[in-house]
């Protein structure tokens, strides 16, 4: 919460009176940044991995649902791909 609230007022203060003042060290402000600026691009990726992963689970889900359909008359599945009938 210090280390954000001295990089939204670094404008206004210089880092070294804001680190004084609020009590932290001037080396574990930029630390601190430093790690969130190597973790933000692992962080970017992985959301991108992640979206890729949703949208091949989304796919793959909408071809079964196209492929497969249930006869409501006797609960069995019937697959159109194969023209057979399968029992749950």
């Amino acid at each position: 919460m210090r280390y954000a609230f001295i990089e939204r007022h670094r404008q206004v203060w210089p880092i070294t009176v804001q680190c004084r003042v609020l009590n932290v060290s001037v080396s574990g402000y930029h630390g601190h940044m430093a790690r969130q600026a190597s973790n933000a691009p692992r962080r970017h990726l992985s959301d991108e991995a992640l979206l890729v992963h949703i949208k091949v689970f989304t796919l793959r889900r909408s071809v079964l649902t196209a492929d497969h359909a249930f006869c409501g008359n006797c609960a069995q599945r019937v697959c159109a791909s194969a023209s057979s009938v399968y029992r749950p």
